[in-house]
């Protein structure tokens, strides 16, 4: 059997002091120089502001699924399929609808919350995401003429609340939070 060397023994009683007045270093917003900037509002309100997009959201995905003439659309676009392609291009394309506005409605909540916490990657990521979506939106604005316009209002609430948001994450009082939370 192999024999180690004992542990190096720590004198009792010997433990780091800090200079009076200071206290262990803190982690998070406002540690290492300069008092913590409180949330400001327009953060609050660009959060609040994503929440309400993930919500919108969902009623686009209720309104796509139950008043949307999809089944038409398909044929229409598709002349060439039978009844039978139509209804198994239906069912598939019903769980790619919930999938789809799920994920969007995860990912607008994930922002909020990620900029409520004063990530900076977050505003970033929430600017590519909101990109995309006006890509989705330009899209759907070329689909209209084949009948699917009744969730284009929906849309575009989501689309000007979803501005609104980013206009407020890239404001000045909104950068000083996101700096002193970095610290």
């Amino acid at each position: 059997m192999t024999s180690y060397p004992p542990w190096p023994q720590e004198p009792q009683g010997q433990y780091p002091q800090y200079p009076p007045g200071q206290s262990y270093p803190l982690y998070g917003a406002g540690a290492g120089g300069g008092p913590p900037v409180s949330r400001p509002s327009v953060l609050k309100v660009a959060a609040w502001l994503m929440c309400a997009n993930a919500a919108l959201a969902i009623a686009a995905m209720v309104l796509v699924l139950t008043y949307v003439p999809a089944k038409q659309v398909l044929a229409d676009l598709n002349p060439d399929l039978s009844q039978h392609q139509i209804d198994a291009g239906w069912k598939a394309a019903i769980g790619l609808i919930v999938l789809f506005f799920l994920v969007v409605a995860g990912l607008w909540i994930w922002m909020a919350v990620m900029n409520w916490l004063g990530r900076p990657w977050a505003r970033v990521l929430s600017t590519v995401f909101f990109s995309l979506f006006t890509l989705l939106m330009l899209w759907l604005l070329s689909l209209a003429k084949h009948g699917v316009t009744p969730g284009l209002a929906i849309i575009g609430a989501g689309w000007l609340a979803g501005l609104t948001a980013l206009v407020l994450v890239w404001q000045r009082a909104a950068t000083a939070y996101y700096v002193s939370a970095r610290r």
